[in-house]
């Protein structure tokens, strides 16, 4: 009877979550003043469908792991929008499972299936958000399975479409270091450099020898790179001065509750097991927090939701844990 209960949950969730995603598809779709295109992933698509030399004004500067997804699924769709949200949604999908799977909590797995709303809207759109999550989460399950080779070789296909996941990679690799998995650690890592080295390998193809790091040659100065914490900083005070009140206000709201629920993480890392998801949360929140504020575009303080959202499991976690109170079963 509890395996049924649960399952009836799970599948309630998705259910619903499915239909208010493409319920909200369907309006923004039809609606010319609302793009579902968060970057210009489908003319680097065509490009890539055209064996075009890729170049700035296709956004090459965009890691192409995302665009190659496209045109794997677009013979399904013929459509590359229809194609890319479907990605989402079916990421989106995924991502939920593995999250109840690996928490094991129909709390956490409901608030994280809808919040916070940038989440729940990038799920919506042609974005790199949904499939980000979904392959880190499906990394750290494969890592409490203890298949490491396939925990670092999912790793390294998140760091092919959203660079930000190297951050995990260095979650997954400390914990094992620390707790002298030396050979486990360079499994994992193995597996990492495996997926990872594609990106290299795409862009020799494309660029030639001398554009193997193309994308980190160009993003600096195309985002404006800048230190994260003195921009973010910057952009408060902007948006104060000019009257930008929503921004304000929308972007300090992601930036209080994400630091809110690393802090919770943080003061209960004592009670977390050396090998529990908790812990990977607590490190992975950590270093891509830290990613962020050491290293982000111009502006920030409007972004920032976004750029955070890879992390939306930790801060589920982190505000689930705000009363103290431990609502996840921990194996040691």
């Amino acid at each position: 009877m509890k395996y049924l209960n649960s399952s009836f949950f799970i599948v309630f969730i998705i259910f619903f979550a499915i239909t208010v995603h493409l319920t909200i598809f369907y309006f923004n779709f039809n609606n010319p003043y609302i793009s579902i295109e968060q970057d210009n992933y489908i003319p680097y698509e065509k490009a890539l469908e055209q064996n075009k030399v890729l170049s700035l004004a296709d956004d090459a500067r965009l890691f192409p792991g995302y665009p190659i997804l496209i045109l794997a699924v677009n013979p399904i769709f013929n459509y590359q929008k229809l194609s890319g949200v479907f990605i989402s949604l079916l990421s989106t999908v995924l991502a939920i499972y593995v999250f109840w799977r690996i928490t094991n909590n129909k709390i956490a797995t409901f608030a994280f299936a809808f919040f916070p709303p940038v989440w729940f809207m990038q799920g919506t759109k042609i974005a790199t958000e949904p499939i980000t999550v979904a392959l880190l989460l499906l990394s750290i399950f494969l890592f409490l399975k203890k298949r490491y080779f396939w925990s670092g070789i999912i790793t390294g296909a998140a760091m092919d479409i959203r660079l930000i996941s190297i951050c995990l990679a260095a979650s997954i690799a400390y914990i094992l270091w620390r707790n002298h998995k030396i050979k486990e650690a360079l499994i994992f890592l193995l597996g990492v450099v495996i997926l990872f080295s594609g990106l290299f390998v795409f862009n020799f193809l494309n660029f030639g020898a001398g554009g193997i790091f193309f994308q980190f040659k160009v993003y600096p100065s195309f985002s404006h790179a800048t230190i994260g914490f003195t921009q973010i900083i910057s952009d408060i005070f902007r948006a104060k001065s000019w009257g930008q009140y929503r921004i304000l206000l929308s972007g300090c709201f992601y930036l209080f509750i994400n630091l809110l629920a690393f802090i919770v993480l943080f003061k209960n890392r004592k009670n977390f097991p050396k090998f529990s998801f908790e812990r990977v949360f607590l490190y992975w929140m950590a270093f891509s927090l830290l990613f962020i504020f050491i290293y982000s575009p111009t502006p920030l303080l409007e972004n920032f939701s976004r750029y955070a959202v890879v992390v939306n499991a930790p801060l589920i976690l982190g505000l689930i844990l705000l009363d103290g109170k431990n609502y996840f079963k921990n194996k040691k």
